[in-house]
């Protein structure tokens, strides 16, 4: 069999592309539209060219995505994805004496930015010709009818209970009652259950974000007995990758990243104390509601430590222009990013797109926007200071003091070597040698440096690490090999001592009230230089009657009181937000399309009922989400199997019949490569690193915001500019390439090939079994063997061993390996 033949054979064997649903829009370019473009069509161009106009002019409507498409007399508006030749963008430029919209002046040259940018982006629109705009909008109405903004109900008759189903058996948790009632009143049967060895490479791959190794496998196989399932998930959540797993979730909808943005892009240094924070709460399973409280207020916490303010980094991750010719517009853009984040992760409300008028699709004025406001106005913006209680920077300080002591003799014998050489040096002209060329002036400047060092100063530690760098070279030139030799012994017990040294506690950015006049006024359209009515700390008026108590007059822990509103027991939202993240995350798709937008415009659940029983039960449990990952990983509907044999009958899986197949993340794909490969290492924590073939995991990869890892970013990571609440993933043409061209998936595969001779020996056919147990999580069948041990033996030049590498290479090109089936 040739060599083509056989990669032909392995394409179908190992490449059979999975049934998938068609691609959902992302919700990101929903969320521009809501905020950058649906407000100016509601504003400058319905009056004329919509519903409400008795006759649309020009033939042309812009109230329905159908419509604008379609365009009116003059010819088609604009094809999504390209600016070149677009009427609608020649009309918004005044390129076209004959069609300038909107014809009482011009847009502002942003705006119009906006729209070139949002055709780009294909034009997202949600639209769909019954959506109407809120003109005046009835806040009673929706706090009485829409359902995010009812109550859960307690134990009593409102509480969310768990309905009764003819099948009974495949019901193993309340969760399946509630999937299995809409799928029986469908005439549908859910799916049969997934092989044993499926369902461990999915939970594994869901909780860890890591594959199951052979001898993981093996163990799970051989364990019949009813408490097997329950072990391996309670393994799962016990190790320390969990959190890195579950961490890189929240980091998408935090928008972290570690550079501010914008053109200078400068670096935020410490930003990775923020994403060590969240790790480490997932893994110590901190009650959601304190993972709230402390990301809004940990500063104003009566407890506040380290730990917590650096937790309030997340107000402190967006972008921030420093470098910004109007520095008060640059503050509250970041403020705008503050507020609209905080309400979008945490509410599942897009408050943002209230900053410059009333909201044209939800039930939130422009007044509510800046009740909000009012409550963060006062924090520093960027800063990084160091954090923790006054005993915790007092140790740190007399650790560093007690530490400086111990360099004084050092630093005594250092002077007794550097100065001599630099005062004969001085006496002779200056320095001159094959590097270094310095004048007498020069040789000074540095004797005086060293002399100006005193301990009050702290300046012997900066002169023997820092300071003496400087003069190395100098020194070179005129020591002897004596001198070199004894200040190098002195360096070896100076770098000794200052690897004791604690790292300073630094926040990425920092929360504290100390800017603050105390007065908020609302911008009239959002413009920082026109300062409208004062606007008093508040809840937005569709809050207002939640039962709650009310801000006490001279309480300025304003972000503590409303961290600790948005988890009391009369809001429902945060709950329903995190309960549709978690089953999001799990699935691969939500309740709803847009996790970060449970108002009017998210549309409705498609089990509203389950949802309302998620966040009843995450509250009942303590806020405990390891507990809730339990109960939907060992359900009947996360059990299922990827296959159906009437797939037709919910062909979208809406209704979660079968297991959605879902490619893994960027990361995902990454760490697994690596870890089956050998390569990874467990080093947590820490600075980042930005280079992708690094041996640490994924979530400790850096990256500039307006430069990122590139390799990351075609697999899918998400632009960092704003918060994700789901990664839309498209296959691409570049991503193949990427991985079966790219240096560091052929690499790994080389690393595997040689992981698998050394473990396997020189079996062929042992060797072909143990690749698949690590690529795939399961043993060959009879028949890939014989393709592979073919393919391998087909090798160019006749070498199986350059063969097996490629085999390697293809099996981590296969859909089974990139996707969680």
């Amino acid at each position: 069999m040739s060599r083509t033949a056989c990669f032909s054979l392995l394409c179908v064997s190992f490449l059979a592309a999975p049934a998938m649903r068609a691609a959902d829009p992302d919700p990101r370019g929903i969320e521009f539209f809501e905020k950058k473009i649906r407000p100016v069509l509601v504003e400058h161009c319905f009056k004329c060219h919509s519903e409400e106009a008795k006759k649309s002019k020009g033939g042309l409507r812009v109230d329905t995505r159908e419509s604008l498409l379609k365009g009116g007399d003059s010819g088609q508006a604009f094809i999504p994805g390209k600016t070149r030749d677009s009427l609608l963008l020649k009309a918004i430029h005044y390129k076209n004496v004959d069609l300038q919209m909107p014809p009482k002046g011009k847009l502002p040259e942003a705006v119009i930015a906006d729209f070139e940018k949002w055709i780009e982006m294909g034009a997202p629109d949600p639209r769909d010709g019954k959506t109407k705009a809120v003109v005046a909008f009835d806040v009673d109405k929706a706090r009485n009818e829409h359902w995010a903004f009812q109550p859960l109900g307690n134990q009593g008759a409102n509480a969310p209970r768990s309905p009764n189903v003819k099948n009974t058996t495949w019901v193993r948790s309340p969760i399946d009652a509630f999937i299995l009632k809409k799928l029986e009143d469908k005439g549908i049967a859910p799916a049969s259950e997934a092989e044993p060895l499926v369902w461990l490479r999915r939970v594994y791959l869901d909780l860890i974000g890591l594959p199951p190794t052979p001898a993981d496998q093996q163990t799970f196989a051989k364990d019949h007995s009813p408490e097997a399932y329950g072990k391996v998930v309670d393994d799962l959540l016990a190790r320390p990758q969990y959190g890195e797993r579950w961490g890189r979730h929240w980091l998408d909808v935090a928008r972290y990243g570690e550079t501010k943005g914008y053109e200078s892009d400068g670096a935020k240094p410490f930003a990775w104390r923020y994403r060590d924070w969240v790790i480490d709460a997932f893994n110590r399973d901190l009650p959601y509601d304190r993972f709230v409280v402390e990301q809004i207020a940990g500063d104003e916490l009566p407890e506040s430590d380290a730990g917590k303010q650096i937790a309030t980094s997340f107000l402190g991750l967006g972008t921030l222009d420093t470098t910004a010719a109007d520095g008060k517009q640059a503050r509250y853009d970041h403020l705008d990013d503050v507020i609209g984040t905080t309400a979008s992760a945490f509410l599942g409300m897009t408050l943002q797109c209230c900053r410059c008028h009333d909201h044209k699709f939800e039930p939130l004025s422009q007044v509510d926007y800046y009740r909000i406001l009012a409550g963060f106005e006062g924090m520093r913006v960027d800063a990084q200071v160091q954090v923790g209680t006054a005993a915790e920077i007092d140790a740190f300080r007399k650790t560093n003091e007690k530490l400086d002591a111990e360099l004084m003799p050092y630093f005594d014998d250092m002077m007794k070597v550097v100065v001599p050489l630099l005062e004969a040096a001085e006496k002779k002209g200056g320095i001159e040698g094959k590097k270094t060329k310095l004048n007498a002036k020069q040789v000074g400047e540095m004797l005086k440096t060293l002399r100006n060092a005193t301990t009050k100063q702290g300046k012997p530690a900066d002169v023997l690490s820092k300071d003496l760098n400087k003069i190395e070279d100098a020194l070179r030139e005129i020591a002897g090999a004596d001198d070199m030799q004894r200040m190098k012994g002195i360096r070896d017990k100076v770098k000794a001592i200052d690897a004791k040294r604690p790292q300073p506690t630094l926040a990425p950015a920092y929360a504290g009230d100390k800017t603050s006049s105390g007065v908020t006024k609302l911008m009239i359209r959002g413009e920082v230089n026109k300062p409208g009515q004062e606007v008093a700390f508040a809840l937005p008026a569709i809050f207002e009657q939640s039962v709650q108590p009310r801000l006490e007059k001279g309480n300025t822990k304003r972000r503590l009181w409303l961290a600790e509103w948005m988890t009391g027991p009369s809001q429902a939202l945060t709950a329903r937000v995190m309960a549709n993240r978690l089953w999001q995350y799990h699935f691969g798709q939500g309740f709803l399309l847009d996790a970060n937008n449970l108002g009017l415009g998210g549309g409705s659940p498609t089990h509203p009922e389950l949802l309302d029983w998620l966040a009843q039960d995450l509250i009942q449990g303590g806020w405990k989400i390891k507990r809730m990952h339990k109960q939907i990983v060992l359900s009947s509907v996360y059990r299922q199997s990827a296959q159906h044999p009437r797939p037709q009958q919910d062909a979208d899986n809406v209704l979660f019949s079968r297991w959605p197949v879902h490619r893994l993340e960027a990361e995902a794909i990454r760490d697994s490569i690596l870890a089956i490969s050998g390569s990874l290492k467990p080093d947590m924590g820490g600075p980042s690193v930005n280079n992708v073939d690094s041996p640490r995991r994924s979530v400790y990869l850096g990256g500039k915001r307006n430069a990122p890892i590139q390799d990351m970013a075609l697999l899918g990571a998400p632009d960092s500019a704003t918060s994700c609440a789901r990664r839309v993933v498209p296959t691409t043409p570049v991503q193949s390439l990427l991985l079966l061209n790219g240096k560091f998936a052929n690499g790994q595969a080389r690393l595997l090939a040689e992981r698998v001779r050394k473990e396997a020996g020189n079996d062929k056919t042992a060797q072909v079994r143990l690749v698949f147990e690590l690529t795939m999580c399961r043993p060959p069948r009879a028949e890939e063997v014989q393709n592979a041990l073919a393919f391998i033996d087909a090798a160019p030049g006749g070498n199986p061993q350059e063969g097996f590498v490629t085999l390697c290479l293809v099996l981590l090109n296969t859909n089974e390996f990139v996707y969680r089936n």
